[in-house]
């Protein structure tokens, strides 16, 4: 490992970049966040077996905060997004979508079996969760994804892909490949 410790707030911030990263790539958890995070502080001239580094009480505690930190919200993101979702609205719903709140989260998982998701819709407690992105416009066109599905029956069908259509008509900024 490298020589330089880093503190607890420079540990979380760096683990935090991982882990977007991971799940902008694809998906990550715990385990393999801490992994990665050794991976980078390895020095490319130490010949330290990362599998022992992985097997140490040291990772334990790396992977414990890599957990915490992909169940936790990031409020101000929340804050700016629970805007987005308003003035979207009005823009393009006309306000006749009911009140959502917004939480933008590291990890939106609540699948069984878990798949990776940008996004989920909880119509019964009105409630949309984004995942956090290295890609802003991604947060956006899945926020608008969601509400498409707030706005029809909540599943990927005929309804629901017009009202992508509708969107794109609009301007919204969807990913052209949602009408795929």
């Amino acid at each position: 490992m490298q020589q330089h410790a880093l503190t607890g707030v420079d540990l979380k911030e760096k683990l935090q970049r991982i882990i977007i990263e991971l799940m902008d790539a694809g998906g990550t958890d715990g385990f393999w966040a801490a992994r990665e995070f050794l991976k980078s502080q390895l020095d490319p001239t130490d010949q330290a077996d990362l599998e022992d580094l992985v097997s140490n009480v040291e990772f334990e505690r790396i992977q414990a905060i890599a957990n915490e930190i992909l169940e936790s919200e990031l409020p101000e993101m929340s804050i700016r997004f629970q805007k987005k979702f308003d003035e979207f609205n009005s823009e393009y719903f006309s306000m006749r979508l009911p009140a959502y709140t917004i939480k933008v989260l590291y990890d939106v998982g609540d699948f069984h079996p878990p798949v990776e998701s940008d996004g989920i819709i909880d119509r019964h407690r009105k409630l949309i969760r984004l995942r956090v992105s290295e890609s802003e416009s991604l947060m956006v066109a899945t926020l608008l994804h969601e509400m498409a599905h707030a706005a029809t029956n909540g599943y990927h069908e005929i309804k629901w892909m017009s009202e992508m259509a509708r969107l794109r008509d609009l301007g919204a900024p969807i990913l052209e490949f949602e009408l795929e």
